[in-house]
């Protein structure tokens, strides 16, 4: 079995609730996605994803992921799909880094594997958990009210963690707003619930030393 053809498509995703917001005034209504089908010999095909997180959060973004594709696809044509480790190798020799980029092919490639092997992907990678997988959940950036809401909708949805989007500008309201916001969220606290304040490399240390005093629920 080889790969005889490797197609990229780009995608809007659509943000559940319209609009997600993070610190520093970030917003996102959309991501920009990449989706991989690859095609083996045999008529297999598998897809693989890549969807950064904004070109302002980490060190990728979505051109670059489709920039680095294409030239990695014509160094995996007639490779075994189900070769990991030596496919892995050939894309860091062809391309440095751009770990968005190789992860689609990695993902597409993992895909074909399993229906080569006639299992699922989830059992061939080591086997499935019996009973629920703990999740977590991402509230954006709001008001404090707004932000108790969201918490509530997915708690409601099965969510036992939640992390708090936190790092407001100091014309928003700064570290006391931020203060406000994780007060609201863990105001309806349930048993087993737990919960994280995420600035995405948004935060000062004087940011969260000054939110620190004013955020505890007690």
């Amino acid at each position: 079995m080889r790969i005889a053809r490797i197609d990229a498509y780009q995608v809007d995703l659509p943000v559940s609730g319209g609009n997600y917001r993070l610190s520093g005034g970030r917003s996102y209504t959309s991501y920009d996605a990449t989706i991989v089908r690859v095609t083996a010999d045999c008529g297999r095909i598998g897809w693989g994803e890549s969807t950064p997180f904004g070109a302002t959060y980490v060190a990728a973004h979505a051109g670059s992921a489709r920039a680095g594709l294409a030239l990695l696809a014509p160094a995996l044509i007639g490779m075994d799909p189900t070769h990991h480790d030596r496919l892995w190798e050939r894309m860091q020799l062809t391309l440095s880094g751009h770990r968005a980029a190789r992860c689609t092919v990695d993902v597409a490639c993992w895909d074909i594997a399993a229906q080569a092997a006639g299992l699922p992907l989830c059992d061939l990678l080591g086997g499935r958990v019996s009973g629920p997988v703990p999740v977590i959940s991402s509230i954006g950036s709001d008001t404090p009210e707004a932000m108790r809401a969201s918490v509530a909708r997915h708690r409601a949805d099965g969510f036992m963690g939640h992390s708090i989007k936190i790092g407001a500008s100091e014309v928003e309201g700064g570290p006391g707003l931020d203060a406000e916001r994780i007060r609201a969220c863990l105001a309806d606290r349930q048993t087993g619930e737990w919960f994280l304040a995420d600035a995405n490399n948004g935060l000062t240390p004087e940011h969260a030393l000054r939110t620190l005093p004013g955020a505890d629920p007690a």
